[in-house]
């Protein structure tokens, strides 16, 4: 668990209220986020939000995590 958080601490403009949404709706590692399909994501994330009490907007943060998620893997590969 800890290696996960790590790998999703390493992504650009990743926060800890950012890391904590990602994992709270349900997406605990790099590679459960990067195969993710975008609109359950999306589901996932304002179900998260609706479940702490918060509004939470799609911002950013979360899809440009995912989208970054998809490009990290193919790279660490390639070096």
């Amino acid at each position: 668990r800890l290696v996960n958080i790590a790998d999703l601490s390493r992504l650009p403009w990743s926060s800890k209220a950012t890391i904590a949404n990602i994992l709270g709706s349900g997406y605990g590692s790099l590679s459960a986020l990067a195969n993710a399909d975008p609109e359950k994501l999306y589901a996932d994330f304002f179900s998260y939000g609706k479940s702490i009490g918060k509004n939470l907007k799609l911002g950013n943060e979360i899809e440009n995590s995912y989208r970054i998620a998809r490009i990290v893997p193919a790279l660490v590969k390639v070096v």
